[in-house]
């Protein structure tokens, strides 16, 4: 029986899939190139990707999965973002996290991908961004954030 954290990995996984079957192009759709589909997917330049978060739980399962991304070639990766929203923030307060948070929040930056932190879901829930593990961007607004990237070509699910 599968847990529900690896339910929620494959899920997102199926999810991030599917998005980069629909972005097929006509020419390639109707066959031009009888390449095999590993080959060219190695060909593509690596995705740049960013999850949006609204819970811890799914802070947590967004983080594996960045490094999941980061270490795999389906899709090749190149940086996976991480943007927590709504309630999420809480769990991105350094005194209150697990050491397990703060190692997957460390690895990642230290891969060149991002852990973001909302201001608007902050004020919300009234947590001063220097309670933040110092890792944490903050950013005005996630939304706003999310569409910036979402323009430079990343690759976006919302959890």
């Amino acid at each position: 029986m599968m847990s529900s954290k690896t339910r929620s990995l494959s899920m997102l996984l199926a999810i991030a899939a599917l998005l980069m079957s629909a972005c097929t192009t006509p020419a390639n759709a109707a066959g031009a190139s009888e390449a095999p589909v590993h080959a060219q997917r190695s060909e593509l330049a690596p995705a740049r990707t960013v999850l949006s978060v609204r819970t811890d739980r799914h802070l947590q399962v967004a983080l594996k999965t960045s490094h999941d991304l980061l270490d795999g070639n389906d899709p090749p990766t190149s940086r996976a973002d991480v943007v927590a929203c709504g309630p999420a923030v809480e769990a991105l307060v350094a005194e209150r996290m697990p050491p397990e948070l703060a190692t997957q929040i460390e690895r990642l930056t230290e891969r060149g991908s991002r852990v973001v932190a909302c201001g608007l879901s902050l004020h919300q829930f009234q947590v001063d961004a220097d309670q933040l593990h110092p890792r944490v961007t903050v950013v005005d607004n996630a939304f706003i954030e999310i569409f910036r990237l979402q323009r430079q070509g990343f690759l976006s699910i919302e959890l």
